[in-house]
């Protein structure tokens, strides 16, 4: 039940995990018709006016109802097609109400189309917003308000612009992440858009691919480097002998007596001692990619050097957890991997106030070190620069 924007906040994250880990778009619409108050709610992509019916995905609102949807595209495709060309010039994350495109709709109730969406999906009013373009099209998001609405209430739009981005971003890595199912010639040519590190390891602690990104941390952090051998070595024995481990459980041939995490972090230092350290992330493959057609047996590491990176926005945890504005501007440092004394420094404020202002950003968010609070706060950013 959502009770306010907090609680919608909150549910945000949903959507990213039902496509990107669950593959199922069902499950994220129908969290976006929560968040909102809608009926239902449906994805299209638009090409030069018209709709590319092939491409659309509904919340559990028409789930049984697949015939009743067909034939309501082929008796009434012209008005959507009227919408559909509305939606393509607007702006986009900008809502595009039902009045937009036929300023008499309401009066309009008697209409063809809108009496068959009445008594098959008791749905009447309706706006969409603009979700950005591809190369090929434009995607967009209609949502759908129960029969009884004659008016759409304020709450439902300011909770709909609000989640309008994050479905926008979800299409984005959808679009940007389905060709993972074609193979490791693709996973290269993904991974390199993205603007943290990531590298694949086999049980033998080989290195088979890594992006741009990570090529950059092998070469120029002195944390961490690619040997003659192909493998990944750092400075620190004891550190050395961590990420070995790491890799064997992530690549699955970890003993038996090794912690069952889906995750392992590792912070490694850099040769000089001032710098902000390099973070490593190893997580199993199939944990991360599941089903793609990929060796399986391999380690993914996400690798974050701060001094390649810009500074976080965490805007949505603020609002959760009742951040204060020196507190939210912290917490975007720490994401971001400044250290406590660098964080001070940017900052004007003396040490033992950043200190405690990070020891009230833990206590707020639930979290006991940097680690923990960086994963939580990874929940609510995008995925992609």
């Amino acid at each position: 039940m959502i009770k306010n924007d907090l609680d919608a906040i909150a549910r945000l994250p949903e959507i990213y995990t039902s496509v990107l880990l669950g593959q199922s778009w069902m499950a994220a619409l129908d969290t976006v018709a929560e968040i909102v108050g809608a009926r239902g709610v449906i994805l299209f992509d638009v090409a030069e006016g018209e709709l590319q019916f092939r491409a659309r995905r509904g919340s559990s609102l028409y789930d049984g109802q697949q015939a009743q949807a067909r034939r309501y595209v082929q008796q009434f495709g012209p008005f959507d097609r009227q919408a559909a060309a509305v939606i393509e010039r607007s702006t986009p994350l900008t809502p595009i109400f039902d009045v937009d495109v036929w300023p008499d709709f309401i009066a309009q109730g008697r209409r063809a189309d809108v009496q068959f969406l009445r008594e098959h999906f008791r749905i009447f009013r309706r706006f969409a917003f603009n979700l950005g373009s591809s190369a090929e099209s434009i995607a967009a998001m209609t949502l759908m308000m129960d029969a009884e609405m004659r008016e759409i209430p304020p709450t439902t739009i300011r909770r709909a612009k609000l989640v309008a981005p994050h479905v926008a971003k979800v299409v984005e890595l959808h679009r940007t992440f389905a060709p993972l199912q074609s193979g490791t010639d693709a996973l290269a040519g993904v991974i390199d858009r993205l603007s943290v590190g990531i590298c694949l390891v086999d049980r033998s602690g080989q290195l088979t691919l890594a992006n741009r990104m990570a090529q950059r941390i092998l070469a120029e952090s002195g944390a961490i480097w690619r040997t003659e051998e192909g493998r990944l070595a750092c400075r620190d024995l004891q550190l050395s002998a961590a990420l070995q481990a790491a890799v064997l459980y992530g690549a699955g041939s970890a003993p038996t007596e090794y912690p069952a995490r889906p995750m392992r972090e590792i912070i490694l230092p850099k040769p000089d001692p001032s710098a902000n350290p390099v973070y490593l992330a190893i997580s199993p493959l199939e944990a991360v990619a599941p089903g793609a057609d990929l060796q399986a047996d391999q380690a993914l590491i996400l690798l974050i050097d701060p001094a390649l990176c810009g500074t976080a926005r965490i805007d949505p945890l603020g609002l959760i957890f009742g951040l204060t504005r020196s507190e939210l501007d912290v917490g975007e440092l720490l994401v971001s991997g400044r250290s406590v004394e660098a964080i001070s420094e940017s900052r004007g404020v003396k040490l033992s106030t950043t200190r405690s202002q990070i020891k009230s950003l833990f206590a707020k968010t639930g979290v006991s070190n940097r680690y923990e609070f960086m994963w939580k706060a990874l929940k609510y950013m995008s995925p992609l620069a």
